[in-house]
């Protein structure tokens, strides 16, 4: 049986639960919308589903399905649906509406995200009462990947909980009144604090909930769910390197004369120069309260925050990329194809690593050193390799332990490195892919996120993050997404130039991240909540 709320109605067939006369009937009115042209609907159609649990909405069969729709404005409007209970008035059940827009809707149910747009929900029947509930098939989504407990909301991925469509009523419980279940919440609104009886209390346009509870923009705007970038300092030439030490950030100007810059977390007009004249400071590393900053033509230098002041020379290698350990400074010299040690009071460095490549990137995990090497002229592919702590490799030339992929047209090496207890990530020149793979690098790499020119990737506790570069150094973005790659969200879009990113201190109220804008002149460090 079905009924109609005076909207075009979907095809769903339900077992229906016989109601006394004398009681409002159980039941969910799910009304479907979109900001989608409704010619991209039509053409291919909404696909409804419906199961008892989120775990279950990706292998079920669609329940109903839809190719109406009438503009109204801004939205449109798809059709409703009304679900009543079998047996258990009171169940949880969850839905999903699909709909294709760069492939057909049919191969967007089985998980998969590119060129989809996927909605999800998850609500519990209120016994003799009729619940309405919005699905919006938002523009914004395509593409979105989120985890299965997930759906995605004007680009971001929430938790099912959250009702995000327009006549969602503001405080109706989900369970039966006392049980502390989540609310079902008006678009734009959620239940931020656990309290039922103050109902969905969070704007979730605010700059204190943006998007999602307690998505602290930190005094940006927030914009349809998303915190704006804001510029720490400008009017810099050439910003590339970042690092940030003891409440401060530090910014190497990647030129021929260049200087290592300081401006502290709250903001500057006017950095400070820390050291200048040095050719190409762009790698930058810090171990405790020491700054580490490379010079490709005299070595490797330290100097103490906060302040700076005290800048000595501590290694003779010029570094294409640094990581310290205990003190001992371990880089990668593309120059000389190796990867050296300069231990603290010796400045001539020993040799860690005799890779087969030249190694262009390091990364240190509690146990080793990981290096990514660029091909010699005779490969195509470049490769990964480790050592461990604090013995190194030695003089022993050696095979990286991982090969990449080919490139096509063009020689493929990782462009950035990061690891942690269990997993390496990094970025490929020639794919432009996120990659990730199992820590002893003997399993099946894998594309955790695609891209144009990656850079940068970095990790906290449950993300991790990264730069593209874009077609153009106008279409610069920053990305964040779980470790295995879902609920993939585009923090900021349209930066000029990105080139490295560096996490602030995750005891700020607001914790950011930061990147350099490398454009000369005019450069910039920028931030964001993340």
């Amino acid at each position: 049986m079905l009924r109609s709320p005076g909207r075009p109605l979907l095809a769903f067939l339900v077992p229906i639960l016989a109601s006394a006369a004398c009681w409002a009937p159980t039941e969910i009115v799910l009304h479907i919308e979109t900001d989608l042209p409704c010619e991209q609907v039509t053409s291919s159609s909404v696909a409804i589903v419906v199961a008892g649990s989120s775990s279950e909405l990706a292998t079920a069969t669609p329940s109903a399905a839809s190719s109406a729709c009438t503009s109204k404005g801004a939205l449109a409007d798809v059709g409703s649906l009304v679900i009543v209970p079998s047996e258990d008035r009171s169940a949880r059940i969850s839905v999903k509406a699909v709909v294709g827009v760069e492939r057909p809707t049919d191969a967007c149910l089985g998980g998969e995200t590119e060129g989809c747009i996927v909605a999800r929900r998850s609500v519990s029947f209120l016994e003799h009462r009729s619940l309405r509930l919005a699905l919006r098939l938002d523009r914004a989504c395509l593409g979105v990947a989120c985890g299965v407990d997930e759906t995605c909301d004007r680009g971001r991925c929430v938790p099912l909980d959250t009702c995000t469509g327009e006549g969602c009523d503001g405080a109706l419980p989900t369970g039966d009144g006392g049980s502390g279940e989540p609310l079902v919440c008006a678009q734009g609104r959620a239940d931020c604090d656990g309290d039922m009886r103050n109902g969905c209390e969070a704007d979730l346009g605010s700059p204190e909930h943006c998007g999602s509870c307690g998505h602290d923009c930190g005094g940006s705007a927030c914009t349809a769910g998303r915190c704006a970038p804001r510029t720490l300092v400008g009017g810099l030439d050439n910003p590339r390197g970042i690092a940030i030490v003891a409440g401060d950030v530090y910014v190497g100007l990647d030129l021929a004369q260049g200087a290592v810059l300081r401006c502290p977390l709250a903001g500057c007009t006017t950095p400070d120069v820390v050291s200048k004249g040095h050719s190409h400071p762009y790698a930058l590393a810090s171990e405790g309260s020491s700054l580490y900053f490379g010079d490709e033509q005299q070595g490797v230098f330290q100097c103490t925050a906060p302040g700076c002041k005290d800048v000595t020379k501590v290694c003779n290698e010029g570094p294409q990329s640094i990581v310290v350990n205990g003190g001992d400074v371990i880089v990668a010299s593309y120059a000389n194809a190796y990867v050296g040690r300069c231990t603290p009071g010796v400045l001539n460095p020993s040799y860690f690593a005799l890779p087969n490549g030249e190694p262009t990137v390091v990364a240190r995990s509690k146990d080793a050193v990981f290096f990514g090497e660029a091909p010699t002229s005779a490969e195509r592919a470049g490769g990964i390799d480790s050592c461990l702590l604090p013995a190194g490799c030695g003089t022993r030339p050696r095979p990286p332990m991982l090969t990449l992929s080919p490139g096509k047209g063009a020689a493929n090496q990782p462009t950035s490195l990061a690891v942690d207890d269990a997993f390496v990530y990094w970025t490929e020149s020639a794919s432009g892919n996120v990659m990730r793979v199992d820590k002893a690098l003997t399993g099946q790499p894998v594309a955790i996120a695609p891209g144009v020119r990656t850079r940068s990737v970095v990790l906290d506790a449950e993300h991790v993050y990264w730069i593209d570069q874009g077609a153009s150094d106008a279409d610069g973005s920053i990305h964040r997404a779980n470790k295995d790659g879902t609920s993939h969200v585009m923090l900021a879009q349209q930066e000029r130039a990105p080139s490295q990113l560096a996490l602030g201190p995750d005891t700020d109220k607001v914790r950011r991240i930061f990147w350099t804008s490398r454009v000369s002149p005019g450069g910039e460090v920028r931030f964001i909540s993340r």
